[in-house]
């Protein structure tokens, strides 16, 4: 089941990465308790969260885990939870939430097709002319 796990840079650059004791704390439990408790996310086959826990298990294969396999329509919704998720955690730097606040923002954007073109303003028409439902112009001829 591991080897079907694949990371895409692009998430994977969207977790702030942890310092080196964090990150050997982190190894510390997971390997006295021989379980990871929080499964690893991931949509279509690509870690969404997790890749700090999937490399200590890459590296020790004997240990328990699961993985939960999320939906989404495309990558930026992906990308937005990803963003969303890590929000939640307590480890971020002020520039840390900020960098993901943007990030969200811009994912949650191309999730709704902003990204390929203009959608439309309050002057532009997306829908239909309309004009029937307003009243008759009175016409002296």
């Amino acid at each position: 089941m591991l080897e079907n796990i694949k990371i895409n840079p692009e998430f994977e650059r969207l977790i702030p990465p942890l310092v080196d004791d964090e990150f050997e704390l982190l190894k510390s439990n997971i390997l006295s308790e021989q379980e990871i408790y929080t499964p690893i996310f991931v949509w279509n086959g690509f870690i969404i969260d997790g890749h700090h826990r999937f490399k200590i298990l890459s590296e020790n294969r004997d240990i328990k885990f699961r993985v939960v396999e999320k939906k989404f329509d495309n990558k930026y919704e992906a990308m937005s939870w990803i963003c969303n998720n890590q929000l939640g955690r307590r480890n971020l730097t002020p520039e840390n939430k900020k960098y993901l606040i943007g990030k969200r923002y811009e994912a949650e954007k191309k999730a709704n097709g902003a990204s390929d073109g203009f959608r439309g303003n309050q002057y532009k028409d997306l829908v239909g002319s309309q004009t029937g439902n307003l009243p008759k112009k009175n016409s002296k001829t």
